[in-house]
């Protein structure tokens, strides 16, 4: 168990108690669609079924894993007159999913996301690809 000992634990709980109306429900599993496994040495948080469900409704469900999730070949550019203009609205709704992820358990996208993120306005399927890519 991570935290204070147990007598801190206990000391806590009874003083919230006196405040507040509490329930116990025991060890927490889940909290704002993050799964919360918990290892002699570690805490391990996951958003799998998140990620999952992002890819069934992007429609992108069999994609394997890639590294690293951004091509580092890649250059992106601004919107020019004669790019291939992709879905804004469908553009920025992944991207938020990442901002999501990047947030909760996947700090390692930050750089990505906060590039992609720089194309919202306008993406090109350049950057609709890119987008995929990290999903």
């Amino acid at each position: 168990m991570f935290g204070p000992p147990e007598s801190a634990r206990s000391a806590l709980k009874i003083a919230l108690k006196s405040e507040f109306q509490l329930t116990e429900l025991g060890t927490l599993n889940w909290l704002l669609g993050i799964q919360i496994e918990y290892h002699s040495d570690s805490i391990r948080l996951s958003q799998r079924a998140y990620i999952e469900k992002l890819l069934s409704g992007f429609g992108i469900t069999s994609c394997n894993p890639i590294t690293p999730p951004f091509d580092p070949n890649s250059k992106l550019r601004k919107f020019q007159d004669g790019d291939n203009i992709a879905d804004a609205t469908l553009y920025q709704q992944i991207i938020g999913s990442l901002m999501y992820l990047v947030i909760g358990t996947r700090p390692d996208l930050a750089f990505t996301v906060a590039l992609l993120s720089q194309y919202s306005s306008q993406p090109t399927t350049i950057h609709m690809g890119a987008a995929k890519r990290v999903l």
